[in-house]
């Protein structure tokens, strides 16, 4: 069911996770993490505390959601993973206006 809803969604399914190394603290300007885990282990890679004000939560990002962090519906029900599809559809929407007052300030 959970394909049916990234289908249905517009949602790729197929894809693999990236491990962020260390260089690429300093080299990304801004690292956004999913999780307060997520988070907090990033920060634990930033050893000099240079890359500390790019590590932000998705959440961040969103409008319309008040969640702190992106839940993991994976042991949960499909209600969780509608949930979850809404917030980062707008979390990712959040992002992209941000990142666009990057480029055109």
């Amino acid at each position: 069911w959970y394909q049916r809803l990234a289908d249905n969604n517009d949602i790729s399914y197929a894809g693999a996770k990236k491990l962020l190394k260390k260089n690429e603290l300093e080299e990304f300007d801004l690292i956004v993490g999913m999780d307060r885990e997520n988070l907090r282990d990033l920060k634990k890679m930033d050893k000099n505390g240079r890359a500390e004000r790019k590590i932000v939560p998705m959440c961040f990002f969103a409008t319309h959601f008040l969640d702190e962090e992106v839940p993991d519906p994976y042991y949960g029900d499909r209600e969780g993973f509608e949930h979850v599809v809404k917030l980062l559809e707008d979390a990712c929407s959040g992002l992209l206006g941000h990142l666009k007052k990057q480029m055109n300030p």
